[in-house]
C-alpha cells in the first residue's frame, strides 16, 4: 500500500522530569489530511508530549512515524527537515524583518550551503537567482494564503497581535510540511482574530498537498468546531480519543474537566 493513512503515528510516549511523569505510555495518531486536537486540563502533559513530537525535547521512551517512516525526535532542526513544522505559545518572528523575510527564514531549511551566503554568491549566479526568485514565490504565495500580502514589506514587530500569528503560520508553512503543530494558537486572540484564525487552519488542511494539523488549544469549543479527532489527557495519560462528538459525550472526559458530569461546553475556554 503506497498511501499511508497516517500522518503521525506515536506509540507508548514516556517523559519524566525528576520524579514526576509528565507524559505516560501516550498513543497519537493523526490521520493523513486531517485536523487533529490535543486537550486536556491545566497540568495534563499536552505540551510536554507535544515537545517530545516536534523534537524540541528527547522522549524517555516510544516509538515515533512520520508518513509511516520512524524518527528519532531528538532535534528541533532535524524534526523539522523531516516534516513536522510547530508553532510556539509565545510568538517568536524576527521583529526588525520584514513580513517577508520571516517567511524566507522558513525555506531555509529547504536550502544548501551551496545556495546561500558567500557560497550562494560565488554559484552560478543565474541558478543562485533562479533558486531565489523560487523561495520568494513561494514565501509570497504563503503571505496571500494567510492575508499578509499588502503587509509583506512591513517589519513583522509593527503587525498586530492576530496578523503576527497568522504570520508565524506561513513561516512554518514555508518548510513545506506533513505535519504543522500548532501550540495554542489562539491564545491572546479577540473573538473576531480567533474566529479568522480557525478559518485559515482549516483552509490551510483542506489545501491541496496541505499538510494535517496537530493543534493544542485551551478553548474547547474552537477545538470542538474544529477538529475532525481529539485526544484527551489527563495526568499524562491518553484518557480519550474519538471525534468531537465522542468526547463530549465522555463521562470520563466531563469528570477530568470539572470534576463532575456536565460536559465541557462549545465556549468553555481552559
Amino acid at each position: 500500500m503506497s498511501h499511508c493513512p497516517h500522518a503521525l503515528e506515536v506509540r507508548g510516549a514516556s517523559k519524566s522530569f525528576g520524579g514526576v511523569q509528565a507524559v505516560c505510555n501516550a498513543d497519537l495518531i493523526v490521520r493523513d489530511r486531517s485536523i487533529h486536537g490535543l486537550i486536556g486540563p491545566n497540568g495534563a502533559g499536552k505540551t510536554s508530549l507535544f515537545n517530545l513530537i516536534t523534537g524540541l525535547i528527547p522522549a524517555d521512551a516510544g516509538e515515533f512515524r512520520l508518513g509511516g517512516e520512524a524518527y528519532q525526535p531528538t532535534d528541533l532542526i532535524n524534526v523539522t527537515r523531516l516534516g513536522i513544522a510547530r508553532t510556539f505559545q509565545n510568538i517568536r518572528l524576527f521583529p526588525q524583518l520584514t513580513v517577508l523575510e520571516n517567511v524566507l527564514v522558513g525555506r531555509l531549511c529547504h536550502q544548501s550551503p551551496w545556495h546561500s551566503g558567500l557560497l550562494g554568491a560565488l554559484w552560478s549566479g543565474a541558478a543562485y537567482r533562479r533558486a531565489q526568485e523560487m523561495h520568494e514565490q513561494r514565501a509570497e504565495s504563503l503571505l496571500q494564503q494567510v492575508g499578509l500580502a499588502d503587509q509583506a514589506d512591513q517589519c513583522a514587530g509593527t503587525l498586530s497581535y492576530g496578523a503576527q500569528r497568522r504570520l508565524e503560520i506561513a513561516r512554518a508553512l514555508a518548510t513545506e510540511p506533513r505535519l504543522l503543530a500548532l501550540d495554542e494558537p489562539a491564545a491572546g486572540m479577540n473573538p473576531v482574530e480567533k474566529s479568522a484564525l480557525t478559518q485559515l487552519i482549516r483552509a490551510v488542511a483542506t489545501a491541496p498537498q496541505g499538510p494535517s494539523v496537530l493543534i493544542i488549544e485551551h478553548d474547547v469549543g474552537m477545538v470542538m468546531s474544529l477538529c475532525d479527532r481529539i485526544t484527551v489527557l489527563h495526568q499524562g495519560a491518553v484518557l480519550a480519543e474519538g471525534t468531537p462528538a465522542d468526547i463530549q459525550a465522555s463521562g470520563a472526559v466531563r469528570e477530568a474537566y470539572l470534576g463532575s458530569t456536565e460536559a465541557p461546553s462549545a465556549g468553555a475556554a481552559r
